[in-house]
């Protein structure tokens, strides 16, 4: 079951990261359950709240499009960021590197 609902909410991920209006209350929405039935879902699946959950899901994909070569700004977009300084700054918090220095490592 719990197999079941990660793969849902990847699925949903996948469907609609790049989406700056998906959040997590679209997310409760979209997979039918109140605020606090998915915190408590994901946390106990994977430690992490829904909000970092996606966040972090938007900076993994968001490296794999930099990764071939696209330009920032757009890949900030790509994945549902609104401010490209914003995505910047968690793209540093999770990789411990800015984009343009990932771009230049890769």
């Amino acid at each position: 079951v719990d197999q079941q609902f990660l793969q849902k909410v990847m699925d949903l991920l996948e469907e609609r990261f790049s989406d700056p209006s998906f959040n997590v209350p679209s997310m409760q929405h979209e997979l039918g359950m109140s605020k606090t039935q998915l915190h408590r879902k994901f946390k106990a699946l994977t430690d992490q709240p829904p909000g970092l959950f996606l966040r972090l899901f938007r900076i993994k994909r968001a490296a794999q499009i930099l990764e071939k070569g696209h330009a920032i700004s757009d890949t900030a977009f790509d994945c549902g960021f609104n401010s490209v300084s914003y995505f910047s700054k968690c793209f540093k918090e999770v990789q411990g590197m800015t984009p343009s220095e990932y771009m230049a490592k890769a």
